[in-house]
């Protein structure tokens, strides 16, 4: 089933995550208390009318049924409701109201591949990105990525790009970011902005130098392109690209999926500069949301060791061995295993590329990478680089 959530989250992020702001009129205000994420998740979710514009990946429709559940710090418990959703009153702060919709996806048949192999696969293409700041009110900052084109193209989040964003200044910055690969994670190239969510910098801008910054994760994505190799390390003739999927109907809850990233929640700094080691586990989707109304937008995955700081930016990868979607936040509790953690689709993510640019995320690929690049740095970066400085 897919949960049409009618939603606003705030998390708290890998010691950086975003700030969004998501209220649709006439919604039914949902108050919570609050559960820490990557380090640290708020949630605070709205429900919101239906979307004026069907999915178009959905060749189906059905009535749609409501479902209230109600969240304790020490409980969930699901309600049935026929009827129509109640309005709720200020909820007590213990709690948080969440009003659902649920629509039935039709199922798309699958070719399954064995988790080992998918996490080798995996596990080649993934990066881990690091910026260390000499100076200013912006600390060091470690996450992760995945190479998705052979030409050396990363995909990642926007919290984690914004930094290297900060770096490219033709002034000069006292930000310096290395890609990483490997176990332990060893400096390997050097990389420049392909795209960043103008969107997400413009509602995220005022939190980069927070220590408890909160966002949706909506529009929490970038692209990042390789430019030289450092030391001894060489540009390889093809980077070690893993394939994504956009498709919602091959999504569905109680899937196996294989998350993996850079967990780095339990590392000291020493530790993430000359320890840090890949990791991957295997987890089910719990539950599915949408930011829009009929889109298939966020998964939240099971129990898994990868819901750390660090791991914002590391693959979901389905059981046909295709990225279905970026890790952006996690609770956190003492423990991984009582921790949730979510991740953006790669539908969503080509929705919202599609919807800055007017090209879809195949369409922006395509053609001299190098050229696109050059031709953001020069109209649009300047402009996102000083929104970020208004608020270091």
């Amino acid at each position: 089933m897919f949960l049409t959530l009618s939603l606003r989250l705030l998390f708290l992020i890998v010691g950086l995550i975003t700030a969004g702001s998501f209220i649709p009129a006439k919604t039914t205000v949902l108050n919570t208390q609050g559960e820490p994420l990557l380090p640290a998740i708020e949630l605070d979710l709205t429900k919101k009318p239906d979307g004026k514009e069907a999915n178009e990946e959905m060749e189906e429709k059905a009535d749609s049924k409501t479902k209230t559940l109600t969240q304790n710090d020490s409980e969930r418990e699901t309600q049935k409701n026929p009827d129509e959703p109640k309005e709720t009153g200020a909820a007590q702060k213990s709690k948080e109201t969440i009003i659902l919709e649920l629509i039935p996806f039709p199922r798309a048949q699958t070719s399954e591949v064995s988790f080992s192999e998918i996490n080798e696969d995996i596990r080649s293409s993934l990066v881990n990105i690091l910026c260390r700041n000499t100076s200013g009110s912006v600390g060091a900052v470690s996450g992760s990525g995945i190479f998705i084109d052979e030409r050396g193209v990363i995909l990642t989040n926007a919290h984690l790009a914004q930094f290297l964003l900060l770096s490219e200044d033709p002034k000069g910055s006292s930000i310096s970011c290395t890609i990483r690969t490997g176990s332990p994670a060893q400096n390997t190239y050097r990389a420049r902005i392909l795209y960043i969510s103008p969107n997400w910098v413009a509602t995220n801008a005022h939190q980069i130098a927070s220590e408890n910054p909160t966002g949706t994760g909506e529009n929490d994505f970038a692209l990042l392109l390789v430019t030289e190799a450092i030391g001894t390390n060489e540009i390889p003739s093809s980077f070690p690209a893993h394939s994504l999927s956009i498709e919602s109907t091959r999504i569905t809850e109680g899937d196996n999926v294989l998350a993996a990233a850079y967990p780095a929640g339990f590392l000291g700094s020493i530790s993430v500069n000359k320890n840090l080691f890949a990791a991957s586990s295997v987890t089910k989707i719990e539950e599915l949301f949408t930011f829009e109304g009929q889109t298939l937008d966020l998964l939240s995955l099971g129990s898994t060791i990868i819901a750390q700081a660090g791991s914002s930016g590391g693959a979901v990868v389905s059981n046909e061995n295709k990225v279905i979607g970026l890790i952006v936040t996690s609770t956190s509790e003492e423990t991984t295993d009582a921790r949730i953690l979510r991740a953006i689709t790669i539908g969503h993510i080509n929705r919202a590329l599609l919807k800055e640019t007017n090209v879809p995320l195949s369409g922006y690929l395509q053609g001299n990478l190098e050229v696109r690049a050059n031709s953001f740095a020069q109209e649009i970066a300047p402009q996102l680089r000083e929104l970020l400085y208004l608020n270091i």
